[in-house]
C-alpha cells in the first residue's frame, strides 16, 4: 500500500492462506479491535489479527487512552521501519489498567504457517553483493 493502513476489524485466515500487508507509511490498529476479556496466556485461537504486517513507518496497536483497552492478540509478524532508516517503530500502546500486571496488552504469537504459505516474493532472500578492492 502506498500510504497508511488502518485496521478496523479482526483479520482471520483460512488454513493454507497467507496475508501480508506492506505499507509505505504507518499501520494502525483501531482500539476497538481486540478481546474484552484479557488472558494471561492467549493462544492462536484468541487472535484478532493473523498475518504479516510490515510498515515503513510505525506500527501502532491503538489505545483509548483511558486504561480500558482491549487485549490485542497478533498471530503472525509485525515490523516497522522496513527500510531501516529510523523512520518507524512498533508501539503496542494498549493499556489494560489493573490487568497489566497479569496479562499483556498486546500478545505476539509466532505463526510458522506464514513462512510455509508465503508467496515467492516474500520468501526470496534479498542480497546485494559487491566486490571491493583489498
Amino acid at each position: 500500500v502506498d500510504g497508511n493502513v488502518t485496521i478496523n476489524g479482526n483479520i482471520t485466515l483460512a488454513n493454507g492462506a497467507f496475508l501480508g500487508i506492506v505499507a509505505s507509511g504507518n499501520i494502525s490498529v483501531n482500539p476497538t479491535v481486540g478481546n474484552a476479556i484479557a488472558k494471561a496466556n492467549p493462544t492462536s485461537a484468541d487472535a484478532n489479527l493473523t498475518g504479516a504486517f510490515f510498515a515503513n513507518g510505525n506500527f501502532t496497536g491503538g489505545t483509548t487512552g483511558s486504561q480500558t483497552d482491549k487485549q490485542l492478540v497478533i498471530y503472525g509478524s509485525v515490523a516497522a521501519d522496513a527500510e531501516l532508516n529510523g523512520a518507524g517503530k512498533v508501539n503496542a500502546q494498549r493499556d489494560l489498567g489493573i490487568q497489566n500486571s497479569v496479562s499483556p496488552g498486546v500478545a505476539f504469537i509466532w505463526n510458522p504457517f506464514l513462512i510455509l504459505n508465503a508467496p515467492q516474493p516474500f520468501t526470496d532472500a534479498v542480497m546485494d553483493w559487491k566486490e571491493v578492492a583489498p
